[in-house]
């Protein structure tokens, strides 16, 4: 299987996660937008849900059903996030593996060739300044002192 080919079908691959990850984020955006809509869910979803405290048992459900919690919006969010992301860099890969970034880079080339050809560049620039001598204050340089052997560190007797 050539890259080409090999890149197309992870990039398909990925699309699909992305759009049944899409697909299931859908009914409950419905949810979170309105959180009195009671939720029939499956013993097993019910329970990992308890347990992370995404939903609650509510009596005004019939037969036992669950309404969303405040805790539910940012996982939908996160998870729309993360679904949507995973199905464009899908479409992405699947495009570049079909030979899309070679035909992208060739319009590309084509359209700036074209704008250098057709529009004309600005050729009108600053004028030329005349330099203009900025004073300065000339500070008198002072010489090094030499330093008088009992002012330096160390033992005593290790200068001489």
């Amino acid at each position: 299987m050539t890259s080409q080919r090999r890149r197309a079908v992870q990039g398909a691959l990925s699309a699909a996660v992305g759009g049944v990850g899409l697909a299931g984020v859908g009914p409950l955006l419905r949810v979170v937008a309105d959180p009195s809509v009671c939720l029939g869910l499956s013993p097993e979803q019910s329970w990992i849900g308890l347990h992370l405290h995404l939903i609650a048992e509510s009596a005004a459900c019939a037969q036992g059903g669950y309404l969303a919690t405040s805790s539910l919006a940012p996982v939908v969010s996160f998870t729309f996030a993360v679904s949507l992301s995973v199905l464009t860099v899908g479409l992405a890969t699947v495009l570049m593996g079909l030979g899309a970034g070679i035909a992208l880079r060739r319009v590309t080339r084509r359209v700036g060739s074209w704008f250098r050809r057709w529009l004309p560049v600005p050729t009108v620039g600053l004028p030329a300044l005349r330099p203009v001598p900025i004073p300065v204050r000339n500070q008198p340089h002072r010489a090094q002192l030499a330093h008088l052997p009992s002012q330096r560190r160390g033992p005593p007797g290790a200068h001489c």
